[in-house]
């Protein structure tokens, strides 16, 4: 079905007066999603009693590089369900991704007005693309997306289903081809 801010508020357990900001991400902001395909949602939420988790997941998993001083008091979540997946950060720790230039949350500033649900605050205000740190943010995640994604090829049995493993190859091109856009204009400009 089509996922909303609304959809988000009811279903998903999320305080409508804690989001600050809501970002629509993914094949369905790039205009590259097959039928069926799931939302990626990212929110920002002012701090609140939430069940918050750290970063590890996210750092395992090739989205943000290793930085324990950075990432030490930070705060996220996840909510996902087979139509969609809601990455949830407060505040402070969206800024601390903005400032180490982590693609996720370049992304959602650079994305048009139609894929942002909900701006309550400016979180792109005096940031400047620093390429010194963008280049070795882009080049780790990109690294990261292509060994996850060859090591899924290769252990890939006869006949199956080779996308889930190509997607991982795709994000790897992706955030080498933003990471471009970025380095040139400071923003994402062509999804």
């Amino acid at each position: 079905g089509v996922i909303d801010l609304e959809h988000l508020f009811a279903r998903d357990g999320l305080a409508r007066e804690h989001a600050v900001n809501v970002y629509l991400i993914g094949s369905r902001a790039h205009g590259t999603a097959r039928e069926g395909a799931d939302y990626d949602v990212v929110v920002v939420m002012a701090p609140h009693r939430r069940r918050w988790r750290g970063m590890q997941w996210m750092i395992r998993d090739g989205w943000v590089m290793p930085d324990r001083a950075r990432y030490a008091a930070a705060r996220r979540d996840f909510v996902g369900c087979a139509d969609h997946q809601v990455w949830i950060f407060d505040t402070p720790t969206f800024v601390a991704m903005r400032d180490a230039h982590v693609l996720l949350a370049l992304e959602c500033l650079s994305l048009p007005a139609a894929n942002v649900w909900l701006a309550r605050e400016d979180l792109r205000a005096g940031f400047v693309v620093d390429r010194a740190i963008l280049g070795p943010s882009i080049r780790w995640t990109a690294e990261r997306h292509w060994e996850k994604g060859a090591r899924a090829l290769a252990s890939l049995p006869a006949g199956d289903d080779p996308r889930p493993a190509r997607k991982f190859l795709v994000h790897a091109v992706r955030a080498l081809r933003f990471g471009a856009q970025l380095a040139e204009s400071g923003a994402i400009v062509d999804f």
